[in-house]
């Protein structure tokens, strides 16, 4: 069986005979087309494409003659600048190197031109000279000496030659600045002024002491408080020996409840920590105490002569 019979048993005749399959082979040219030139720019106007080309031969089986006939059929002859300038094929170029948007060239800084420093000191200076050379030069031109005259505005001049000069920043040398007289100062207005420094905070006014001898008869000044009196320890009423043995019996056992419960609360601790050894021996010292409590609370009145205070030894809290 060769292609002509199995295009027949697949197609059922000739396709390039076929009406209908070459008119839906040309709109979907068309339709392509209209694609194209919606997204690329407005072109020249050139010739209309040439009619497909018939398949010659048979059609290879698998492969669909309408995408064949398309792709036979689709103009290759492409202006590069509408490819470069198609925003689909753009945004697809851009979604394949990872950027969503075509980046834009950075547009370099612009450098800003350093700040020309102006020397106040020499401009003062020669606005000082200035000046006194029209001064001079008024005089001279008031008693009619030409050569004078003459002098005092070629210097006038070139003062005001090196005063613009400086204010824009040049440098002058010191030899470009005219002589001063012998009578010239620098004006104290032309002299930078110092900054005003900020004045020490003063410290508060010490108050005066009053004297009480410098008080008047008529003086409406209150007098000073009377000094307390001090008590002294033989005034005071001497303490019972029955009072002085109860607080120092609830002071001991004041103590031994305390330390009894520091080896509850830490019998507790090793509990909650799973030290079953610790815990053992917290609870048995706290038994201790209680059992001195009740045992030996007449031995306490006689603390002086066997204190058990000092054979219990304070626990570390391990909390």
């Amino acid at each position: 069986m060769d292609f002509s019979d199995m295009e027949k048993v697949v197609y059922g005749g000739n396709v390039e005979e076929d009406e209908e399959l070459l008119a839906e082979l040309l709109a979907l040219q068309q339709e392509e087309e209209a694609k194209q030139r919606r997204s690329a720019p407005p072109m020249p106007a050139r010739a209309a494409p040439p009619p497909p080309p018939k398949i010659k031969g048979g059609v290879p089986l698998g492969v669909d003659p309408a995408l064949l006939a398309s792709a036979l059929a689709d103009d290759v002859d492409v202006d590069e600048s509408a490819l470069e300038n198609d925003p689909d094929l753009l945004a697809e170029l851009s979604g394949l190197i990872g950027s969503s948007d075509v980046e834009t060239p950075a547009t370099p800084a612009r450098v800003s031109q350093p700040s020309v420093a102006v020397d106040t000191a020499l401009i003062g200076r020669l606005r000082g000279l200035l000046s006194v050379y029209e001064k001079m030069l008024a005089a001279s031109t008031k008693e009619g000496n030409d050569v004078k005259q003459r002098r005092h505005q070629r210097t006038v001049d070139r003062l005001k030659e090196l005063i613009s000069k400086a204010e824009r920043g040049e440098t002058i040398d010191e030899s470009e600045i005219p002589p001063a007289p012998p009578s010239f100062s620098t004006p104290a207005n032309d002299a930078p002024s110092p900054a005003p420094t900020a004045a020490a905070p003063r410290p508060p006014p010490i108050p005066q002491r009053r004297s009480s001898s410098g008080l008047g008869p008529g003086s409406s000044a209150e007098p000073p408080p009377p000094i307390p009196q001090r008590t002294s320890s033989s005034s005071l009423p001497p303490k019972s020996p029955e009072r002085s043995t109860e607080s120092k019996k609830d002071q001991i056992l004041a103590v031994l409840k305390r330390r009894r419960d520091l080896y509850v609360s830490n019998g507790k601790a090793a509990v909650a920590a799973m030290d079953k050894t610790a815990a053992k021996h917290y609870v048995e010292t706290a038994k201790m105490f209680d059992q001195v409590g009740r045992t030996w609370y007449g031995v306490l009145m006689n603390y002086e002569k066997y204190s058990l205070i000092d054979h219990l030894v304070v626990p570390l809290n391990i909390n």
